[in-house]
């Protein structure tokens, strides 16, 4: 949070317009930055299949999300586990769906202070299969904890399912020194771009998918033209030799 105690208090400006008389009317709302008492020092990555960001903010969205870890997942972060990072897929590299139709997908992070639980790391070794895959099974339902997600309306894509140790170490005072905000700010962009790094790399396989798919059609196009014209050219030598033993 900033440093000066002004700072720390907002007042954000919320104007809204009913379309039906266009009554204007405004409403000011104080928000105040608080310093965290406890900073995450583990985080849980996914991404959320069937949501869009805007979806996040609905009514007992998030809270629904971190139940889900606090009551069953994560126990020991029950009292301090909170969002460290919340984007749109599409924002962090993804290409938009082809129907406008279908969701962009959410990527969040969720960090605590408490260690990993073991369920964390046995389901981390369940998925360890998936991660071999360029791209991961839209509809992958078989992990042994999908049941409380699929109950909150949650569909996740088990493939950007990880567990991260951050490494930013924070002093007494809750301040850190300009080195751990290189490391910070390493770690802030690495976030950022994780998703972007395998999209690449799933595109490139893509890409030489496809060009080994035109070189093998252009060759057996290829190899099609030379039968017919050796075909064709013995049945017109016959045909020659034909008229001139007449």
């Amino acid at each position: 949070p900033p440093a000066n105690l002004l700072e720390r208090q907002i007042l954000l400006d919320v104007i809204g317009l009913n379309k039906k008389t266009y009554q204007v009317e405004t409403q000011v709302i104080q928000l105040n930055i608080f310093e965290k008492s406890e900073y995450a020092t583990n985080e849980v990555r996914f991404k959320i299949n069937n949501l869009n960001v805007e979806d996040m903010f609905n009514e007992e969205r998030i809270p629904y999300l971190l139940d889900i870890f606090r009551q069953y997942l994560w126990v020991g972060s029950k009292h301090n586990l909170y969002v460290t990072f919340l984007a749109s897929a599409s924002d962090l590299g993804q290409r938009l769906p082809l129907d406008p139709n279908d969701t962009e997908g959410v990527v969040v992070n969720l960090g605590s202070s408490s260690n990993f639980s073991t369920i964390l790391y046995d389901l981390e070794k369940e998925i360890s299969p998936l991660q071999k895959m360029n791209k991961c099974p839209k509809d992958f339902k078989r992990t042994s904890v999908e049941r409380y997600f699929r109950a909150n309306g949650f569909n996740l894509d088990w493939c950007s399912f990880k567990l991260v140790e951050l490494t930013t170490i924070f002093n007494q005072n809750q301040t850190i020194n300009v080195q751990d905000k290189i490391s910070s700010t390493k770690y802030a962009e690495e976030n950022v771009w994780e998703l972007v790094e395998s999209l690449q790399y799933s595109q490139s396989m893509h890409t030489d998918t496809t060009k080994f798919n035109i070189t093998l059609l252009v060759f057996i196009i290829l190899v099609v033209g030379l039968i017919l014209s050796i075909g064709i050219f013995g049945w017109y030598k016959k045909k020659v030799i034909f008229f001139k033993n007449i």
